[in-house]
């Protein structure tokens, strides 16, 4: 007798899964299941990605979160595929850092085909439109540099392409007096505030400066903001210290000046001539004059000007200032009719 032995095996398949850029598809890869098994596919986006369509074997099926292969007695494959959410690029917030640097934020990482870049941007302070330098994007993030012009009167609301002002409080920062032995500039901030509002924030540029006043205060209040800082960030808080809204200030200063270089007049003269422009938002008496070439060797329409100017505009213009021909800087320091300093602008004389 021959006995005979017969050996059974069961068929296995093979199914692969793959997923494109933009999610995953789990499990990934190739899946061996026996004959006659069942397994199911889950299929996730990235965020700011969506599910464009699924390919089962090749064929489109649109789109799935899922698939299930039942009974599977042959070889498969599925394939997810995804594209970018149609979401709009939107501006979220504003973020002011030290130098006059604004970091623009967005709702979701931006992508070459937004275009943002200098052209991308609109800034404006009141009804100006402000010059910048744009320092790049990355993520949600994109920076840009201010060319903050010289404030006469109120401080002014920044906007970028028409966000950032609040709708729950409006307020308003002028100077009150420049403080030079501290080297601070001291500010009324007045304004109204919406009934939700519970404290205003204040915040100078490099984030070190802060005052909450309680929920029982009210504008104005006087700030005091260390020299060289430009903007001014107003924060509202809710009664539980929620941050409510927000919005960036352009802070006025005591002087800016500005000094456009005419001609140089060499041996046997050595002088510099300027067209010399200051702007205050300060009551000023008088002003000083000095260069950093040594005395204050300054004429005025060919008459040798005292290093003195006495004039009460808001405006103060010399058309023909002459200084050293080795000066560098010219000082212009403000003074009350004691001719106690209260304001001061150094001013770089620059050759072009």
């Amino acid at each position: 007798d021959v006995d005979l032995v017969a050996v059974f095996t069961i068929k296995t398949y093979v199914v692969t899964s793959t997923a494109g850029v933009g999610g995953i598809i789990t499990p990934e890869g190739e899946q061996r299941l026996l004959c006659g098994d069942d397994i199911t596919f889950s299929i996730t986006p990235d965020s700011g990605y969506e599910i464009e369509n699924v390919l089962v074997d090749g064929a489109s099926l649109g789109v799935l979160d899922t698939y299930t292969f039942f009974d599977v007695k042959a070889n498969h494959t599925i394939e997810a595929i995804f594209r970018m959410q149609s979401i709009p690029l939107q501006i979220i917030s504003l973020r002011a850092g030290s130098d006059g640097v604004i970091t623009v934020l967005f709702n979701r990482e931006i992508r070459p085909s937004d275009n943002v870049d200098v052209d991308y941007f609109d800034v404006t302070a009141g009804s100006q439109n402000l010059d910048f330098v744009f320092l790049g994007a990355a993520g949600t993030e994109a920076g840009l540099r201010l060319n903050i012009p010289c404030i006469i009167g109120p401080s002014l609301p920044l906007e970028v392409n028409g966000f950032g002002l609040s709708a729950l409080f409006s307020v308003e920062a002028a100077v009150k007096s420049s403080e030079i032995l501290v080297q601070q500039d001291k500010f009324t901030v007045s304004g109204t505030k919406d009934s939700e509002v519970a404290k205003l924030g204040f915040v100078a540029d490099d984030g070190t400066f802060i005052i909450l006043p309680p929920t029982s205060s009210v504008l104005p209040v006087d700030i005091f903001v260390k020299f060289g800082y430009k903007l001014l960030t107003v924060r509202a808080f809710n009664a539980s210290d929620e941050l409510i809204g927000s919005e960036i200030h352009l802070l006025p200063k005591p002087l800016c000046g500005s000094a456009n270089w005419i001609e140089d007049s060499p041996d046997p003269f050595n002088i510099s001539k300027y067209s010399v422009t200051v702007l205050r938002n300060l009551a000023v008496h008088h002003y000083v004059l000095t260069s950093d070439a040594g005395d204050p060797y300054i004429v005025d329409n060919g008459v040798v000007l005292p290093a003195i100017i006495e004039n009460p505009d808001v405006t103060v213009t010399v058309p023909d200032l002459r200084t050293p021909i080795a000066a560098t800087e010219l000082t212009i320091s403000a003074r009350d009719d004691g001719d106690a300093e209260i304001g001061k602008v150094v001013i770089n004389l620059v050759k072009e």
